[in-house]
């Protein structure tokens, strides 16, 4: 998965900080977390894999910014 995906994935735009990254995941997984579907076992295993491309994209955008910082072209992760 390339960067953009990613930050598309997270509905990020490009420039978009890590905090904010980190917002956007944690209100995704709010939305898609499959324990929200206990009752409903085709819904619950949508949003398993909906949650397993979330996942793959945060990691993936942590390791831009990560990759970033180590250039020194990014800010520090977590101011």
């Amino acid at each position: 998965m390339d960067i953009q995906q990613c930050f598309k994935i997270l509905d990020l735009d490009s420039d978009a900080s890590p905090d904010e990254a980190k917002r956007a995941y944690k209100d995704l997984v709010a939305i898609w977390h499959p324990d929200r579907f206990p009752g409903n076992p085709r819904l619950r295993q949508k949003a398993e894999e909906k949650l397993k491309e979330i996942n793959r994209a945060y990691d993936g955008v942590n390791r831009h910014f990560d990759s970033a910082q180590a250039e020194g072209l990014g800010p520090k992760k977590g101011l």
